[in-house]
């Protein structure tokens, strides 16, 4: 399908990699040093025909801003553990959730993430889970998340990822209570000392 999709569009690049670093592939189009708007997209859902156009609207008005398709929520923790909490914040923050349903511009992406010692952390404790990841990035560059108002689009097989997959794998609960990303989070507290304190004053992280 996806050869047929190249032949019949000249303008539809697939780019192979040599490794499977799971949810981040998506991310090896910001080595690309041009300036583009880059959509993240669910492949098993069908989203509103208006998306790409509402969501670069909201993106001339909000410039340098990461737009997430759905009001996402914002930062949020009980103890060590990260909640959904709703409703955002209606205005332009590092404090609103990074969705992996989102568009980002690429001049404002964190080209230190693709630093050896950073690929070598993220592969080793965080290689599944891209939103927990960046969300440091965010924090330390001060990038601001914004978000459309969009519904959720529809899911093509109600038996998809959110129950077999990575996602699955993310969000299942140990016997502390804490998940994959509650984990993968206390790793990158020993390198980004700095960033606990913003958790903490901002998010309520550890209370």
């Amino acid at each position: 399908d996806l050869q047929c999709i190249i032949e019949e569009h000249p303008q539809v690049f697939l780019h192979w990699l040599s490794n499977n670093t799971y949810c981040f592939k998506r991310h090896e189009i910001f080595r690309n040093k041009n300036n583009f708007y880059c959509f993240f997209f669910d492949d098993d859902v069908h989203y509103r025909n208006d998306l790409i156009e509402s969501t670069l609207k909201l993106s001339d008005t909000y410039k340098d801003c990461i737009i997430n398709y759905t009001n996402y929520g914002l930062v949020y923790y009980d103890g060590k553990h990260q909640l959904y909490k709703t409703p955002a914040y209606n205005y332009p923050t590092p404090n609103n959730r990074f969705c992996g349903q989102c568009m980002i511009p690429s001049w404002i992406y964190p080209q230190e993430m693709f630093t050896k010692e950073n690929l070598d952390f993220r592969d080793k404790y965080c290689c599944i889970c891209d939103e927990t990841w960046l969300t440091q990035f965010i924090v330390k560059n001060k990038i601001n998340v914004f978000n459309n108002n969009l519904p959720w689009g529809n899911e093509l097989n109600s038996y998809n990822c959110n129950k077999i997959g990575i996602v699955s794998q993310v969000n299942t609960l140990d016997k502390d209570g804490l998940n994959f990303r509650d984990r993968c989070l206390m790793k990158i507290f020993e390198v980004f000392p700095d960033n606990k304190k913003y958790y903490e004053e901002h998010f309520n992280y550890g209370k």
